[in-house]
Parts: C-alpha cells; structure tokens; sequence
C-alpha cells in the first residue's frame, strides 16, 4: 500500500508542475492556492516531492528552478529531513521560504507574473503546496 501512496504522491507532484507550466496566464487578477493536507496524504506528498527532486538529480534537499526574468528565491532549512522547492515561471515573481523542524515538504509552484509568496513551517512533518497564477 505504501509503493502505491508514494507512487501517487509523485503523480500529483509532477502534474502539478506540469500543469502550472501550462497554465494560462491572462488572467487580470492572480490566484493562490495552498494545500496543506494531515495525515497519511500528507506524507504522501512529502515523500511524492521528495522523489521527485531525486528524479531531477537534486540531492540536496532544496531545488530552485526559475524561467524568465526578475525572478528570485531564497530557502532557509533548519532540521533534518526537510525538502523544499520553488519552481518559477515567467518574470518578477519572489518566493522565501524558511522550514524549522524536521521531515518538512513545501513546494512553491510560480507562473505567469509579479506573484510573490513568504511562508513559514515551523514543527514537523509539515507539508504545503503553494500555487500561485498571476496576470
């Protein structure tokens, strides 16, 4: 049952990224959506993202992927076990991300422009995906 969690997990990671790479941008006010899941679907998608920055060849445990221009990130990681990611497309976005604790995951999905995002976990085993689709 395990294998299947993990396997869906990654599922999701990835078409979430696919999906905000392709999502249309014209929107005239951005939107955000956050996830924050308990439980078992929450350790789904820590382990789901923690796979897929391995897939990616990331074996530190933060990935910063930026496309366009005016964009930046800053990760801040204090534990063990933590995994973050900020993946941005388009142009001046900004995302900070700090993680105090352990077995934290928290992906920052960025698309279109000007969106911005400062977040904070604190604890463990917190899990968050953020969205974020701008004008």
């Amino acid at each position: 049952m395990a294998i299947k969690t993990t396997v869906a997990a990654c599922v999701l990671a990835a078409m979430t990224s696919v999906a905000v790479g392709n999502f249309p941008t014209a929107a005239a006010a951005g939107k955000t959506i956050v996830l924050t899941p308990h439980g078992h679907p929450a350790a789904a998608i820590r382990e789901g993202l923690r796979i897929y920055g391995w897939a990616n060849a990331a074996r530190n445990t933060a990935t910063v992927d930026q496309r366009g221009s005016g964009n930046g990130a800053g990760v801040s990681q204090y534990g063990n076990g933590n995994y973050a990611a900020v993946i941005q497309r388009g142009r001046n976005h900004s995302a900070v991300v700090s993680q105090n604790g352990n077995n934290n995951a928290l992906a920052v999905f960025q698309t279109g422009r000007g969106r911005s995002y400062e977040g904070t976990q604190t604890g463990n085993g917190k899990t968050a995906i953020v969205v974020q689709i701008g004008r």
